[in-house]
């Protein structure tokens, strides 16, 4: 009998025995979240005839021991300290020889033997990060950039087509937007509207084009305010 629950991952154990199949449900939910620190880990299946008490997971200048226990089929999850290219070892046998981990990567190793042999199979749980982080600078730098003209240029406008009565005014007013702005995002971010991310910037763009859209019919019927010489002349002396 397998035991399912709604929104859990489960792992399915088929081994055989004498000829004949054995399902056993491994106990437990799975673990399918990215691990914030960014190192792969990895966990372990096992049906061994000889039993071996550790497998060593080995690459250039690293050891990771997982201890096998008897009494149990599987192991709990092992953080990896570092990524790529993983031979498997039991004892003196050689178990999988190209395990490939990457950054924040989740992995089940399912590891079989007998008396003659020992071989493993790696199944990727939860795939590993595939976008650099550096892809981020280039956002990061329009956006800058963007911020800053955008910001100059909403503060001489509201400046300089205020009255003159109200140049401090406006100008507060027009920097208080910014405020309102970030309360939007932080009641949006915390209400959780969305399970994934993606739709969650996905509705902050929709929200972006829908202000531009209002920005260019406002600007288009907008008539500027020149200022008479004699207000200049006030504005210079203060």
């Amino acid at each position: 009998t397998v035991s399912l629950q709604e929104k859990q991952s489960v792992s399915i154990f088929l081994s055989s025995s004498s000829g004949a199949l054995t399902v056993s449900q491994i106990p437990g939910f799975d673990v399918i979240e990215k691990p914030e620190s960014g190192n792969p880990q990895i966990r372990v299946l096992y049906n061994l005839a000889q039993f071996q008490s550790d497998l060593m997971l080995s690459q250039d200048g690293l050891s990771q021991n997982i201890t096998l226990d008897k009494s149990r089929t599987s192991t709990s999850l092992v953080s990896i300290p570092k990524t790529g290219m993983f031979v498997a070892t039991l004892g003196n046998s050689q178990v999988k020889a190209d395990i490939q981990l990457g950054p924040s990567g989740v992995y089940t190793l399912i590891v079989e033997g007998n008396n003659n042999s020992t071989m493993g199979t790696l199944v990727t749980v939860t795939p590993p990060n595939s976008v650099h982080m550096l892809w981020l600078l280039p956002q990061y730098i329009i956006i800058t950039a963007a911020e800053i003209m955008f910001s100059i240029t909403g503060l001489e406008f509201s400046f300089t087509q205020a009255p003159v009565s109200m140049k401090s005014l406006i100008s507060a007013a027009w920097l208080l937007t910014v405020s309102f702005g970030n309360l939007i995002v932080v009641i949006i971010s915390e209400a959780k509207f969305f399970q994934s991310q993606v739709w969650e910037f996905l509705l902050f763009a929709v929200l972006m084009i829908i202000d531009m859209i209002i920005f260019i019919i406002i600007a288009c019927r907008y008539q500027y305010y020149n200022p008479s010489d004699s207000e200049t002349e006030n504005v210079t002396k203060n």
